[in-house]
């Protein structure tokens, strides 16, 4: 739930600079999501013995901040 608005934040701000044509519209969103993935499989590989069943499958507002700066500075 921590996500969503960084979600509607960063798609908000591509259809307010007519950017979805050039991101690619669907691809970016899936970029998006998988880039975010990885931050997350990264984060929880940090986590090491400390790691919860739902670290497994939660996206964070931060997962989501780094894969935009990653896909941000290609």
């Amino acid at each position: 739930p921590e996500a969503m608005p960084v979600l509607s934040q960063i798609f908000g701000h591509a259809c307010a600079e007519s950017l979805i044509d050039e991101l690619g519209n669907g691809r970016f969103a899936r970029s998006l999501f998988e880039r975010a993935c990885a931050c997350r499989d990264l984060r929880v590989a940090y986590l090491g013995e400390r790691v919860a069943a739902a670290d497994l499958v939660t996206v964070t507002a931060a997962d989501v901040r780094a894969a935009y700066d990653e896909l941000a500075a290609r």
